[in-house]
């Protein structure tokens, strides 16, 4: 393999804050995409907004100074100032509440069902409750009809989940209730512990590209770091679902309206024609059953009577001789 040329200490410096930069951005990068998702639309509704008041406001100002125009932008300039200064404080709040331990490594699950008067007020409730003890419904099926009912997925905190029954009680008869919680304290060590391997790895390799001096060397600690990035932010994220199955319990809820699950029984002489005919109608199945269960049974059955009268009319005959 040959040795790479050597580079002017000018244009490694240049290469190495380039390198810097690019591992900075990809950072930043990484820490704003969560929030860019949640804003994506808002900010794309804004946009629109702002477009079409744009067309209309530039229309009037085909007729105003230069003047004004510079007095505009410099107003720009001065409210994008604190923005900009307001969304970085917002990041680094963020990056401090994920980089924060685990409040807790248990994680709860369970099930409950419940027979509501009304699905729909059930379902309201259930909304209510949550928002209000700072949880979430992540999912949610409602039917109407003759026999309604609701499936929906509760998160609230693990503390809450007693309420959550209580609130069922109060809706309605709960019927059967599941819980169980597990501890991913193991887990959680594993992930925080190489988390901070990884960042250890990426602070010397910081310091090896800073110092290098030669593009060899530079090349490699790059190549390591990008390497090292990448595997950060995967365990970042595993850190991020394990802080969100702490932190709220997942509660599957079902509920079901009395008229889905009413039995009418007639009483009276109807109810008990009803009951004999029911009666009749089991027996003559059962008789109907029992038939066909011997049917394959009566050709063995006749042919081994008819070899036995068979040798006993022989027998019968011989002995007449």
């Amino acid at each position: 393999m040959t040795e790479p040329a050597e580079v002017a200490p000018e244009r490694v410096a240049r290469m190495r804050a380039n390198v810097l930069d690019e591992v900075e951005s990809a950072e930043r990068t990484a820490t704003h995409r969560r929030r860019r998702m949640r804003t994506a639309l808002v900010g794309a509704a804004a946009a629109a907004v702002v477009a079409i008041a744009g067309i209309g406001v530039g229309v009037g100002l085909d007729r105003t100074t230069s003047g004004s125009d510079s007095i505009s932008a410099a107003d720009e300039d001065a409210r994008a100032e604190p923005d900009a200064a307001g969304s970085r404080a917002q990041v680094d709040a963020e990056s401090q509440v994920e980089d924060a331990p685990l409040a807790t490594t248990v994680v709860t699950t369970g099930s409950l069902s419940a027979r509501v008067d009304d699905v729909e007020a059930a379902v309201e409730a259930l909304h209510a409750f949550a928002v209000a003890r700072d949880g979430r419904i992540d999912g949610e099926t409602v039917e109407q009809g003759t026999s309604p009912y609701a499936d929906l997925t509760v998160r609230v905190p693990a503390i809450a989940v007693p309420a959550l029954r209580a609130e069922l009680d109060d809706l309605g008869e709960v019927g059967t209730v599941s819980i169980e919680r597990v501890d991913e304290a193991a887990r959680v060590a594993d992930v925080q512990a190489r988390i901070d391997s990884l960042e250890a790895s990426i602070a010397r390799l910081r310091s090896i590209i800073a110092e290098s001096a030669t593009t060899r060397d530079l090349l490699d600690a790059e190549a390591q770091l990008t390497r090292r990035q990448s595997d950060l932010e995967a365990l970042q994220a595993q850190r991020r679902v394990l802080r969100d199955r702490t932190s709220l319990a997942t509660v599957h809820v079902s509920l079901y309206s009395e008229d889905s699950v009413r039995a009418v029984e007639p009483d009276g002489f109807t109810g008990g024609l009803t009951r004999g005919w029911n009666a009749l109608v089991d027996a003559t199945n059962a008789v109907v059953e029992a038939a066909g269960f011997l049917v394959p049974w009566l050709l063995p059955i006749g042919l081994v009577g008819a070899v036995v009268v068979a040798v006993r009319r022989r027998r019968r005959t011989d002995v007449t001789r």
